[in-house]
C-alpha cells in the first residue's frame, strides 16, 4: 500500500521512538524492523511507529507505519506555505508525540521544527547556527546533536547541540572530517559515534 501513498520516493526523514532507524527505501523497511525486536513487544505501541515525511510530489505528506498492527496511515499538513517537509532533513523523536526535524531543503535551511504527531502540526523552534542538509542527528544526555551535512556550498564537519529545555543551539567541537549523508548514534549516553558519509570522491 505504501507505493500508492508516495510516488516516487519519500524524503529520507525517519524515526523510531527510543531508537533511530535509517530507512533507505521501501524494500529495506521490513528488513530493518527485524533488527529491532523491541518493535514487536505487546503493549509498547509508542515504540513501534516509523514516520516518513514528504515526497518528490507533495512535501506535505506524512506516513506512519505501525509495526504492531502492520498498517500504514497517511496525513496531510494544512495548506499554509510554512507547513511543509524538506528533503534531506534529519529528525529524531523527543517523545512519542514530538519529533524534532532539522535542516534540509535546497538550498539547505537552518530550520528546527517540532512535528506534533497527534495534532499533525509543525511548530517552529530556535534555528540552528548553520544551514545544513544530509546531516546526522542523535540524542545524548537529553540533548540533540546534529553532525556534518552540506551547507549548499561545502561539506561540513561542524557539530551543534540543541538544548531542548532551553530551546537554543550551541556550537560543539567539530568532527575530524567534512562529510554528508553520514549516520550517528550515542553509546550509553556518554559518547557519540559518526559513521560513513560522503567525503567527495570517496564514501
Amino acid at each position: 500500500m505504501l507505493n500508492e501513498f508516495v510516488k516516487p520516493n519519500p524524503y529520507f526523514v525517519y524515526y523510531m521512538f527510543k531508537d533511530t532507524i535509517h530507512v533507505d527505501d521501501y524494500g529495506s523497511i521490513k528488513e530493518t524492523l527485524f533488527k529491532f525486536p523491541t518493535l514487536n513487544k505487546v503493549g509498547q505501541s509508542n515504540q513501534a511507529k516509523i514516520y516518513l515525511f514528504g515526497d518528490d510530489v507533495n512535501s506535505k505528506i506524512s506516513l506512519c507505519y505501525d509495526a504492531n498492527e502492520d498498517e500504514w496511515s497517511i496525513k496531510k499538513l494544512t495548506d499554509s506555505n510554512l507547513s511543509k517537509f524538506y528533503q534531506c532533513s534529519a529528525s529524531i523523536a523527543l517523545s512519542p508525540v514530538e519529533i524534532l526535524i532539522t535542516g534540509g531543503g535546497s538550498p539547505p535551511k537552518k530550520d528546527a521544527r517540532i512535528y506534533l504527531t497527534a495534532k499533525n502540526e509543525i511548530v517552529s523552534k530556535c534555528m540552528m547556527n548553520e544551514s545544513r542538509n544530509a546531516h546526522a542527528i542523535t540524542l545524548c544526555r537529553g540533548n540533540v546533536y546534529v553532525l556534518g551535512g552540506f551547507s549548499g556550498k561545502q561539506r561540513l564537519n561542524s557539530v551543534e547541540k540543541y538544548i531542548v529545555k532551553e530551546d537554543k543551539w550551541a556550537q560543539m567541537a567539530p568532527m575530524k572530517d567534512k562529510r554528508h549523508y553520514l549516520s550517528a548514534c550515542s553509546i550509553n549516553d556518554e559518547c557519540i559515534y559518526a559513521f560513513g558519509g560522503f567525503f567527495g570522491s570517496t564514501e
